[in-house]
């Protein structure tokens, strides 16, 4: 799950309160956008977008009803749609503590969502293994008329065969994963639900209104996250600057 970009969820790392005026929201949303008139006509003819509580740089609180791919919203979780690519990336406002190797306090997460469109893929027919005789030669011994000849063939050449691949019709899909935050480095990550993180290094957090240190502080009393990659295991990463890695 490529698709969650870092610096897109950069904005809800210590997230702004969002506007409670939202007379202008349709240009706010759109004056950054490569089409910036398509966008501006999705979301006048969207009055239920054009209700919802949006910040600066178009982060939204999902209201009910369906988003731009026709799916349902994912109520009261904030999101962004992205016209130039025709994709929304949500996350939850709801954080939540993260196992690491049976201890919480450390870490704590938001799910994240990303809803996307996939254009169909055709399928391909595979191809059977052949295999094509080897080359024979001939020893012949003496000088007698005709020579004693006697043939030996050669080793069969093998050419291995492939595997077709399956098509598909497109559409939308939807993709899950968790950002997750440290509190001891005061830094995050994009991690799946299989442990894997979304790139090598950490992005740090600018905690300027101390708002990270106090859900840092309220760590304990957060519902479990559902990652549990590393309920048995650490976290291993690399500290910034330095190129060993160390655990949890």
């Amino acid at each position: 799950m490529k698709r969650l970009l870092l610096p897109l969820l950069a904005a809800l790392v210590i997230p702004a309160a969002v506007n409670a005026e939202v007379s202008d929201e349709v240009h706010k949303r759109c004056k950054d956008v490569r089409d910036y008139a398509g966008c501006v006509q999705i979301f006048s003819n969207n009055s239920e977008a054009s209700k919802e509580d949006c910040d600066e740089v178009g982060w939204c609180i999902a209201a009910e009803g369906f988003d731009q791919l026709g799916m349902p919203k994912l109520q009261g979780w904030e999101y962004r749609y992205e016209p130039a690519k025709h994709e929304i990336y949500y996350v939850d406002r709801e954080r939540y503590k993260v196992n690491v190797k049976g201890k919480f306090g450390r870490y704590y997460s938001k799910k994240v969502v990303y809803r996307g469109h996939q254009n169909p893929i055709q399928a391909r027919a595979g191809r059977p293994t052949t295999v094509l005789p080897g080359i024979a030669t001939t020893r012949c011994t003496g000088y007698a008329n005709p020579a004693s000849c006697i043939s030996v063939p050669g080793k069969p050449i093998v050419i291995p065969g492939s595997r077709g691949t399956t098509g598909s019709t497109g559409g939308v899909i939807q993709e899950f994963g968790f950002m997750v935050f440290d509190c001891k480095e005061a830094n995050w990550n994009i991690i799946y639900e299989n442990g894997k993180k979304g790139q090598r290094k950490w992005e740090p957090i600018n905690d300027s209104d101390n708002k990270f240190a106090s859900y840092c502080a309220s760590v304990p009393d957060m519902k479990v996250s559902e990652l549990n990659a590393f309920s048995k295991k650490s976290i291993k990463r690399r500290r910034a600057g330095r190129s060993t890695l160390y655990d949890d």
